[in-house]
């Protein structure tokens, strides 16, 4: 192995005097030895696809699962005498797909070393549960074909759009379970970035006629990063400033105004934006709005009755000054996790604050003409929604695992 391929290669921004070291509160880092993520390989290079066979592994363009762009396909590893045939799927990751350099060359020198190592590679499973295991990783000129296992269900934000049930003590767990996986990531050194509904995958059964929920997947580890530079004191590698895009719902307010942002700690806005879309199937923020974040959210706890529990644990989490956000220890020692199975947390919107609402929009939207500030209230999620609509390219990209 070159001495390229031994070293993560950051994509980051410069650091800033704030965040630096791990002496930080949000960064519950555990001395873990990091040798293996580090040791891992780039993508194995073919010249083309009549190739894969010869490294164990073929799919069928006949079989798509999805056919949109990053698409999937049955697959299966080439049986040996020491192994029967197994079924796989194939992803295919245009690299073209990627709006910004930064991010494909994030994803080639350091993402793909990433899912290597969280998704089990040469391993007999993933080396955390809420992650789908990866068998192997190519590129063939300006494409990466992943071949992993198949992870069937229904992302959240799909089950939302089409009124599909879960309990609120579900969604509670599916929280719990992805605090455990951040937990995981971040513990290593490695901030998700992408921590939103698309990404998380709930496979459903029936049983009685009532639906049965597995514990979610989470996906798109494409733009992963490694945040730490043990090189270098333990200093925090920050990213760049995000651009204002409906793409970015899940981000906080620092990774839009700021020259650079501590991703871990962004991980952890983004972990709120996914509870309290479950509890109330809703947007909280448009990051294209000028109207302060923490704002927003006040805005919205007004017009939805919120289970004080919830209420607390998002106060904590949505905080516009990172410094000041909740940890993840401290979000999962939350009483919201604590609260007894039976005693459901439900938050209803207030039918009596309908007018309001339309009212607080007029108001607002004439306040802010002269200043060209958009004002749109972020709306239910629903099969035609706007936001849905602007944000389709997430969909298309980063519906199924792994990324």
């Amino acid at each position: 192995m070159s001495s390229t391929e031994g070293t993560l290669t950051p994509t980051a921004a410069n650091n800033d005097d704030d965040d630096r070291s791990l002496s930080s509160k949000h960064l519950d880092i555990i001395a873990i030895d990091l040798s293996e993520l580090e040791s891992q390989s780039m993508a194995k290079i073919c010249p083309d696809e009549t190739n894969l066979e010869q490294n164990g592994y073929r799919f069928n363009r006949q079989t798509a699962i999805l056919s949109k762009p990053g698409c999937m396909y049955y697959a299966e590893k080439v049986p040996t005498k020491q192994s029967d045939q197994q079924q796989i799927v194939c992803k295919i990751i245009p690299l073209d797909n990627f709006p910004r350099t930064r991010d494909k060359e994030n994803f080639l020198a350091n993402s793909i070393r990433i899912i290597r190592f969280v998704c089990g590679y040469n391993r007999p499973e993933s080396r955390h549960k809420t992650f789908v295991r990866v068998y192997e990783i190519f590129k063939i000129e300006s494409k990466i074909y992943i071949f992993m296992d198949e992870c069937k269900g229904n992302n959240i934000l799909q089950m939302i759009k089409h009124h599909e049930k879960f309990t609120q003590n579900e969604g509670r767990k599916w929280i719990e379970s992805l605090c455990d996986a951040i937990l995981f990531l971040h513990s290593r050194g490695v901030a998700h970035r992408s921590i939103k509904m698309e990404n998380i995958i709930i496979h459903t059964n029936s049983k009685n006629n009532e639906p049965q929920h597995s514990q979610p997947k989470l996906c798109g580890l494409n733009r992963s990063v490694i945040y730490v530079d043990r090189m270098n004191s333990n200093k925090i590698l920050k990213q760049k400033r995000e651009t204002r895009s409906f793409d970015y719902y899940h981000l906080p307010p620092e990774s839009f105004h700021r020259s650079n942002y501590n991703p871990a700690i962004a991980d952890i806005w983004s972990l709120g934006v996914i509870l309290i879309a479950i509890h109330t199937k809703r947007y909280v923020f448009n990051v294209k709005s000028k109207i302060d974040f923490n704002q927003q959210w006040k805005i919205f706890a007004k017009k939805h009755e919120i289970n004080p529990i919830v209420a607390n644990l998002l106060d904590g989490i949505f905080q516009n000054n990172p410094s000041k956000r909740l940890t993840l220890k401290s979000i999962m020692d939350h009483e919201y996790f604590r609260v007894a199975e039976e005693q459901q947390i439900e938050i209803k919107e207030q039918t009596e604050t309908r007018m309001m609402m339309m009212m607080d929009k007029n108001n607002e939207n004439e306040n802010n003409k002269s200043n060209n500030v958009e004002t749109t209230t972020p709306p239910p999620i629903q099969p035609n929604d706007e936001i849905v609509k602007q944000s389709a390219d997430d969909e298309k990209e980063e519906n199924f695992c792994e990324k």
